[in-house]
């Protein structure tokens, strides 16, 4: 079993739900992890001039907006300047699902995702 290590960076509109990794795709240029992935890093920076809130979480790809959402980090406040260490352990992926982040103030939180495909 060999893992690719793989980084992703995203920044966000205000209430929009935007994918910081999708488990789905080709993500690694190697076709999408058939036997999932494990997150190992995941931080959210507030680059922008506001104070903001951020809402980190993961969804299957079945499951529609509102349903099965397993959430990392809900809600918390993001001082201008600062990050957050959004992934307190290591978590697993399982083949198809994504994750998504929200924040309160548009094109203010940056938030990058560490992983280990298989």
């Amino acid at each position: 079993m060999a893992f690719i290590a793989q980084a992703t960076s995203t920044t966000v509109a205000s209430n929009t739900e935007t994918v910081v990794y999708d488990g789905t795709t080709n993500n690694s240029g190697n076709g999408a992890p058939t036997a999932g992935a494990v997150l190992i890093g995941l931080v959210a920076a507030n680059i922008g001039s506001q104070s903001a809130t951020v809402t980190i979480y993961k969804r299957s790809y079945l499951n529609s907006a509102g349903t099965g959402e397993v959430y990392t980090i809900k809600d918390a406040p993001l001082p201008v300047g600062s990050s957050l260490d959004a992934l307190p352990a290591k978590m697993i992926l399982n083949p198809g699902e994504i994750i998504y982040m929200k924040a309160s103030v548009a094109n203010t939180v940056q938030v990058t995702a560490s992983l280990l495909e298989n």
